[in-house]
């Protein structure tokens, strides 16, 4: 699970970094909204601490 977190981290870090989302929070609602990613987890982003 901590591999799997951490790769949907990183390719949120490159999101980030190449302008494509404004903030984190961002990334993590898509990813709860859109794909199911579990609302009570607070998505990737927020569960890596970024």
């Amino acid at each position: 699970m901590a591999r799997l977190l951490g790769a949907m981290a990183a390719e949120g870090d490159r999101l980030l970094a190449n302008g494509i989302a404004q903030r984190a929070s961002d990334i993590d609602l898509v990813l709860i909204n859109g794909y199911g990613f579990p609302a009570h987890k607070g998505g990737p982003m927020f569960v890596a601490g970024r």
